[in-house]
């Protein structure tokens, strides 16, 4: 019998997006189930069945985790494996890599631009990302997965395998909307990438204006509002919500707080061959300055562990 071992339920969106997502475990090998809340969100759920085929007809050089219909929702496989957020969050290498890096991942993650048409206005779009003005002639992907963003994509060697396809519009979307998001998200989960290169950096060497990103931030803005509904806006719930920090970011963190240890200890030996030296020259004034120094780098140490 197969057993829970992780459950999440999405109660703050509004009623026709409410989902519970559960990890079951069974014979040692492990799945995952999406089911209607409620029925306002049963044909929510029925959509994703159909979507991995005509996406792989515009994301050629990424595949979709399988799905198959039960009883009450729909069953996707579960995969082990690195996240490219957290391997390019834990090698961004320095500011060339890093840019270099980007570039190579999203132009697998994003769609094919040579299926890629100019966009128009639709009514479609309105209801989702709000009457935006300035997006015309853009390029566009008649079939948008904008939640493409690199936590959700498995990498298996070469291979690279998005795990959610829940939210897709078979409508126009800018492909600078859906490059916008990647970054963004990127660096709201990694606020500290920033030393090496900033996000403002980051969109700029992709050719995306501050006026740009405004107009997409006004349709992240409007999309989540499309989500979550106006009484429980995901920007006002945004306040009360708990950080969840995942095993790679935990990685992450570890690495970080052992190469300042590591640093600071250099500091360290520095001040005491310091010591040393005056010690023998009799500059005791001196000394007690550079005892003082090390005391602190010491105590900043002993607060790091």
């Amino acid at each position: 019998m197969a057993q829970v071992i992780y459950t999440k339920y999405n109660k703050l969106r509004r009623k026709e997006f409410r989902v519970q997502t559960s990890i079951y475990e069974e014979n040692g090998r492990r799945f995952v189930v999406k089911r209607a809340v409620c029925p306002e969100s049963e044909p929510h759920v029925d959509r994703m069945l159909d979507r991995k085929l005509r996406l792989k007809a515009i994301y050629r050089d990424m595949d979709f985790v399988d799905a198959e219909k039960t009883e009450d929702g729909v069953r996707f496989e579960y995969l082990a494996g690195e996240s490219v957020d957290g391997v390019l969050a834990c090698n961004p290498g320095e500011e060339r890599d890093l840019k270099q890096t980007f570039g190579a991942i999203l132009h697998r993650v994003l769609p094919d631009e040579e299926v890629c048409e100019p966009f128009k206005m639709t009514p479609e779009f309105k209801t989702v990302f709000g009457d935006v003005k300035g997006l015309e002639g853009r390029a566009a992907a008649p079939l948008a997965n904008i939640d493409c963003i690199l936590e959700n994509i498995i990498m298996n060697g070469e291979y690279l395998t998005c795990l959610d396809y829940e939210w897709v519009f078979d409508f126009p979307v800018p492909i600078d909307f859906m490059r916008y998001r990647v970054v963004h998200y990127f660096y709201k989960a990694h606020p500290e990438v920033e030393r090496i290169v900033s996000e403002r950096e980051m969109l700029d060497s992709f050719s995306l204006s501050e006026f740009e990103c405004a107009l997409f931030e006004a349709m992240e803005s409007a999309f989540q509002h499309y989500v979550f509904g106006g009484e429980q806006d995901c920007r006002y719930t945004e306040n009360y919500r708990q950080p969840v920090t995942t095993y790679d970011q935990m990685i992450a963190e570890k690495q970080r707080n052992l190469h300042e240890i590591d640093e600071l200890r250099k500091v360290v030996g520095h001040y005491e061959g310091v010591e040393r030296k005056l010690r023998k020259i009799g500059l005791w004034q001196a000394l007690q300055g550079a005892q003082k120094v090390g005391r602190k780098v010491k105590g900043v140490i002993a607060g790091e562990r």
